[in-house]
């Protein structure tokens, strides 16, 4: 019992440090989710990168034709994309980072994206 009793004891000890060291990694910034987006057209896009649980928090770059642009959101998660393609003047439909059209949920992770124009004339990010 005694051995079973030490063992619970030194399995919270390492989970309270490992939940220490998170919040420290959260705190100084050693957390830092990127989102790359690269475009290859020949056009100037603005994009609009939503981040944050609440989806609300943006960050927003004109990413000149044939160039790419990082996006840095810190411990903030990101969510989705949105978008405006000057010249044709053409709003791009909104692309959620988790991959579902139906909802966005954030997703803690870095990825990397390209703006494409498909056959229909509609431009679209997706997975580079």
């Amino acid at each position: 019992m005694k051995r079973l009793l030490n063992a619970v004891v030194l399995c919270s000890l390492a989970a309270i440090v490992v939940a220490g060291m998170v919040s420290v990694a959260y705190a100084e910034g050693v957390i830092n989710w990127k989102v790359k987006i690269s475009n290859p057209t020949d056009n100037n896009v603005y994009v609009s990168l939503y981040y944050d649980v609440s989806g609300k928090e943006v960050k927003e770059y004109t990413i000149t034709k044939g160039a790419s642009h990082t996006f840095e959101t810190g411990a903030k998660c990101p969510s989705s994309l949105g978008g405006w393609v000057y010249g044709p003047q053409l709003s791009m439909a909104d692309r959620c980072i988790n991959g579902s059209a139906a909802f966005c949920t954030v997703i803690c992770a870095d990825s990397n994206w390209k703006i494409t124009q498909h056959s229909d004339g509609a431009y679209h990010f997706d997975r580079d």
